[in-house]
């Protein structure tokens, strides 16, 4: 009986220290398992979890979009300013000579009286200024004008004929005639000047006037010619 329960013993060792015949290793017993589990579970639960601690760059880190600098709304405004309007370069048109302005002295000489001058009114809008004075016999008189029309101007208009062109001291000018004056008893002679025409303007009031319309014309202007811009 004591043999009997020796190989008893004997058999319950063996059976707990047995071999694993499939991997040739030792099995492992339940509670080197369960301490390996806990270990693993350990580690998984005290190791280092980057995701919720480390650096998160679309949280903890520099956020273009919302701390950094947007160029849309702190930074410099960069949208153009208007242009400034632009101002008219077309010039200011010459002021017109004014012929009232001629000594009386002069007017004088040329045989015209300043006491009976009239200023011509021109309502047009144009600006024209004339100034007329009579004879000292009250048989003819004369007439400056000062127009911004040129000399093309009174060629197109077809109200004047006759233009023949000259020079009156050192500046070109013409000599013609209103197409309606059939009679012939008025002359003009039109200088070019800055923004315009200057034009000496003689009519004869009476038949024995004594003097020919274009010839005291020439003989004006010729005179008053210095006076003219």
């Amino acid at each position: 009986m004591g043999a009997v329960v020796m190989a008893v013993g004997a058999t319950v060792m063996l059976a707990g220290c047995g071999s694993n015949s499939s991997s040739g290793q030792p099995t492992p017993s339940n509670s080197q398992a369960v301490t390996t589990t806990a270990a693993a579970a350990s580690t998984s639960a005290g190791g280092t979890n980057t995701a919720p601690e480390g650096e998160n760059p679309d949280v903890e880190g520099r956020n273009p979009n919302a701390g950094g600098e947007n160029p849309n709304s702190g930074g410099e405004n960069t949208t153009a300013a208007p242009a400034p309007a632009q101002q008219s370069t077309t010039p200011a048109p010459a002021v017109l000579w004014d012929p009232c302005g001629i000594p009386n002295a002069d007017i004088a000489k040329l045989e015209y009286s300043p006491d009976g001058k009239t200023t011509a009114s021109v309502s047009d809008g144009s600006g024209e200024k004339s100034c007329r004075w009579p004879s000292r016999t009250g048989k003819s008189e004369m007439t400056i004008v000062s127009t911004r029309q040129t000399v093309q101007d009174f060629m197109q208009s077809g109200r004047y004929v006759g233009f023949q062109p000259l020079s009156v001291g050192d500046r070109a000018a013409y000599q013609y005639r209103a197409a309606q004056d059939t009679n012939n008893i008025g002359c003009y002679i039109g200088v070019t000047v800055p923004g315009g025409l200057v034009a000496f303007v003689t009519r004869n009031l009476q038949p024995d006037a004594g003097q020919e319309p274009c010839a005291a014309a020439r003989r004006i202007s010729s005179v008053l010619v210095e006076y003219l811009p």
